[in-house]
């Protein structure tokens, strides 16, 4: 098999702020497809959305026919074996919502490997939202969107935001009040 042109990325040891001052929607790192990526030692800071996001495919792998054919396929999640770890995300989420200081989207598990996407040891700090935004209850300090699995969280420390964790599935949504400080799976 060919190895994927889009894996093995490496974002390390980085300060990036003032983001999403032209498009707003823009998050500090944005992985939608790379496999066995590490983002780890980051400063993130002062953008209008997200500080890392990770994932394009809302839902736990898509299986069905391929359009124009009679055959069909299954994709997985393309993000498969990131490590998002030692990161210092804040001041985040300053204009729009629906986000986290860490987003992720999608199913994170190759089907035939034992090792998980990993989120660790990261801070994520100081998310205050606009108090006129009506739409508040979308925001946290780790942000698990629809279809969002196999995730390995460990030694994550969240403070100073309106909910510490947000899982949203199709169905259910669950937030972690702002009452705890450590967040550990």
């Amino acid at each position: 098999t060919a190895p994927d042109p889009s894996g093995g990325n490496t974002v390390r040891n980085t300060y990036i702020h003032g983001f999403g001052i032209v498009y707003k929607d823009a998050a500090g790192i944005f992985l939608g497809h790379g496999r066995d990526t590490l983002i780890e030692d980051n400063e993130i800071s002062l953008g209008y959305y997200s500080g890392i996001v990770v994932g394009t495919l809302n839902r736990h792998r898509w299986q069905g026919q391929i359009p124009g054919t009679t055959q069909s396929a299954q994709w997985p999640q393309n993000t498969e074996r990131t490590r998002i770890e030692r990161n210092n995300v804040h001041h985040v989420l300053l204009r729009l919502v629906d986000g986290g200081g860490i987003y992720a989207m999608g199913s994170h598990p190759d089907p035939g490997d034992a090792i998980a996407s990993t989120m660790s040891q990261n801070y994520v700090h100081d998310i205050v939202l606009n108090p006129y935004l009506n739409y508040q209850s979308h925001t946290a300090g780790f942000y698990w969107d629809k279809g969002s699995d196999g995730w390995e969280v460990t030694r994550n420390f969240v403070e100073k935001c309106r909910h510490l964790y947000k899982f949203s599935t199709l169905a259910l949504e669950v937030e972690g009040a702002a009452r705890g400080r450590i967040l550990r799976e």
